[in-house]
């Protein structure tokens, strides 16, 4: 059943949990893009939190989901006094 995982007829897949995790390397990514572009002496406590964040990330289906949220909430805090 492993050879199902990520396909189109992975039963479990369709679950939101599921679908937000895979859709959180990009995000992450783009945030750190977008952070290492503005990365500078005086911004560089404000980056490394932002590379902490995924840290928090933990649990199972609804404990993950509310702890993606706050992820997403602090990377847009943080993002925002970058600018």
């Amino acid at each position: 059943m492993k050879g199902l995982r990520g396909t189109a007829l992975d039963p479990f897949g369709r679950a939101e949990v599921r679908r937000v995790e895979r859709a959180l390397p990009g995000e992450y990514r783009a945030i750190i893009e977008t952070v290492l572009t503005t990365l500078a002496p005086a911004t560089h406590d404000t980056a490394v939190a932002i590379g902490e964040l995924p840290d928090q990330i933990r649990g199972y289906e609804a404990i993950k989901l509310e702890n993606v949220k706050r992820f997403r909430d602090a990377a847009r805090q943080l993002m925002a006094t970058l600018n």
